[in-house]
């Protein structure tokens, strides 16, 4: 009888499929809170808590949703939202190949 590795059973989570995660999570928060334009979104350790996640998912999410035009970040102040975020906002891809 071979011995089986339970390590092998153990495969991380890809940063993409987590970034979606987060993204998704994010987005449901948003419309639930009711959140509106000119509203601000919890802070970065708020959310890395809330959803267990590190700070550089977080940014990614953010950055997703900066180059999408639905939020704006001001430095110092927090993450805004510009524009009511929708299921078909969070499908769109997380990178432009621009090559």
């Amino acid at each position: 009888m071979k011995h089986l590795d339970a390590r092998a059973a153990l495969v991380p989570l890809p940063p993409a499929d987590r970034a979606q995660q987060v993204t998704a999570a994010l987005a449901d928060y948003i419309q639930r809170s009711n959140l509106v334009p000119g509203d601000r979104l919890p802070a970065e350790r708020e959310l890395m808590s809330a959803l267990a996640v590190g700070r550089s998912t977080i940014r990614e999410v953010i950055r997703h949703f900066q180059a999408l035009g639905v939020v704006e970040a001001r430095k110092g102040s927090g993450t805004y939202l510009l524009k009511p975020i929708s299921g078909t906002t969070i499908h769109m891809p997380l990178s432009l190949d621009t090559t």
